[in-house]
């Protein structure tokens, strides 16, 4: 059986501009690879995850709010598509990146993605996971892992966790669009959202094991926030990463 090596390569850091900064992670997937870049506008500042390479009302909002706020941002990049591809044996097998964080979901989204799937797919993956998770960790502000997503109407909404096993408690505010909610971990945080009259969701504890993001660190412990919102709603969404930021830096103070 060949055995394969996953490589983390980091770059050099290169001044872009005046106020921030970037680097870049290529990671492997057989015979391709993936680039997570980072930017950087402060040391131990607040970082954004960007798990979906086609979210770009997310990207912009972190963009507009870069150098008033001091976050950094954690982007997966390949082909602007929302899933990624590793390349195996010369043919090309898609994958969900927020569905790799336990091996049942790395198995879950293959066979979903693709008609047959090889199993040294499964540990390829899970190698490009583990690697990916640790440059997460380490960038982590405050203990929290934070998020930023964008859905479609009638895609998914805070209304997809009404009446679920996967919330715990679900609020939803008649002054809010629904496609625009938050999903935490931590009772506090639902309680802060649900008091400023925003859309939340508090995910169970027993949420299906789908490989998520969410769900590794809700069984980890992690304190977790998306800030999800629909394409387009760019305002919605600096509005929405401001008072992340502004929770945070509550609690860290």
């Amino acid at each position: 059986m060949k055995k394969y090596r996953f490589t983390l390569f980091v770059f050099t850091l290169i001044c872009i501009s005046s106020s921030y900064n970037t680097d870049e992670y290529r990671i492997a997937l057989g015979d391709r690879i993936c680039i997570v870049k980072k930017t950087i506008t402060q040391a131990n500042a607040l970082t954004l995850i960007a798990l979906h390479d086609n979210e770009n009302t997310a990207i912009e909002a972190f963009q507009s709010w870069t150098q008033q706020l001091n976050i950094n941002l954690l982007e997966l990049h390949q082909s602007d598509d929302r899933y990624l591809k590793c390349r195996y044996n010369n043919r090309d097998y898609c994958f969900d990146p927020n569905q790799v964080f336990s091996e049942k979901g790395i198995h879950n989204t293959l066979y979903e993605k693709n008609s047959s799937c090889p199993p040294e797919l499964v540990r390829i993956i899970k190698a490009f996971a583990d690697t990916l998770l640790n440059v997460f960790l380490n960038a982590r502000y405050h203990q929290y892992m934070i998020a930023i997503h964008n859905n479609s109407p009638e895609n998914f909404s805070v209304l997809s966790y009404k009446n679920s096993s996967n919330a715990t408690a679900v609020f939803i505010s008649k002054n809010e669009d629904i496609d625009d909610f938050y999903i935490v971990t931590d009772t506090s945080d639902f309680e802060y959202f649900k008091n400023m009259n925003l859309n939340v969701v508090l995910q169970s504890k027993d949420a299906e094991e789908d490989g998520s993001l969410s769900v590794y660190c809700q069984q980890n412990q992690i304190p977790y926030i998306n800030i999800e919102a629909e394409h387009g709603h760019l305002n919605k969404q600096i509005e929405m990463i401001k008072i992340v930021y502004d929770l945070v830096s509550e609690k860290k103070g």
